[in-house]
């Protein structure tokens, strides 16, 4: 489908090449609160090869997580640690996460948290959960022998 000659997009925000980790790990801080908090959440990396989504979502190979280059994702468990472990201070309870990171390029879906990283699921059905998920609250969106973690306290 061609575009319209005077087509306008919206953006909630565009980061330039010289913006920081640290700045883009701020932007979707209040997401990862608002899993912690209990909500389904969902972040999304959009872009053309070579773009750079790779590298927001995880940094450089091998980057220790206190690193600034460390992206998204290494610092994301880094807060949910930090946060678990001042809710353990102020309410001993038991906490209970699931994680998951998937990558879809070319209708393949890749695992970021097993540890053969490049095993590949080709075309594997995205479902809605309804009973029979892994998954503790049986909502969302999984696919076939989707891989979780799942931490306890």
């Amino acid at each position: 489908m061609p575009l319209k000659e005077n087509q306008n997009f919206f953006f909630d925000r565009v980061f330039g090449n010289q913006t920081t980790q640290q700045e883009v790990f701020e932007e979707v801080k209040n997401f990862i609160q608002a899993a912690l908090d209990g909500e389904n959440v969902c972040i999304f990396a959009y872009g053309s090869t070579g773009s750079g989504k790779t590298h927001t979502m995880e940094g450089p190979d091998n980057i220790d997580f206190l690193s600034d280059h460390a992206g998204i994702l290494p610092r994301t468990a880094l807060y949910i640690h930090t946060e678990i472990q001042r809710l353990l201070k102020q309410f001993k309870n038991t906490i209970r996460i699931q994680l998951s990171a998937i990558e879809i390029y070319c209708e393949n879906i890749r695992e970021l948290f097993k540890e053969d990283k490049l095993e590949k699921r080709s075309k594997s059905p995205i479902k809605t959960a309804r009973g029979n998920s892994k998954r503790a609250d049986n909502a969302g969106f999984f696919f076939q022998d989707q891989h979780w973690i799942e931490l306890h306290t």
